[in-house]
């Protein structure tokens, strides 16, 4: 269990919401502009434990979301703004959640 939430069989089980929203609708520092980055070409995606975003001309679109995770109460609710959400919503690889972990126990084929 890593905090209020744990990752079983491909899924991810939140525990406890935290207090804090994540994604909020104004914030006091920007370091990556989305607006900018679809000017030059720049693909922009925020990926969390819970959901992919992609950001679109039109705003923030939820493409992705885990397996085991509730959409409207594990990710919608946990938001001061309505994310787009794609017609194409696919559910993230659950081989992402087993162990190993992103296979990060394994050795890279560069060593």
């Amino acid at each position: 269990m890593v905090g209020f939430l744990k990752i079983e069989d491909g899924k991810v089980k939140i525990i406890k919401d935290g207090e804090v929203l994540k994604f909020i609708d104004q914030v006091e520092q920007i370091s990556v502009s989305g607006e900018y980055a679809l000017e030059v070409g720049q693909p922009v995606k925020i990926i969390t434990e819970r959901a992919v975003f992609e950001w679109a001309k039109e705003g923030l679109v939820l493409t992705e979301i885990a397996p085991g995770v509730n959409l409207q109460g594990h990710v919608l609710n946990r938001m001061s703004f309505k994310p787009l959400i794609s017609r194409e919503l696919k559910e993230m690889p659950a081989e992402i959640f087993r162990e190993p972990l992103l296979k990060l126990k394994e050795k890279p084929p560069w060593s």
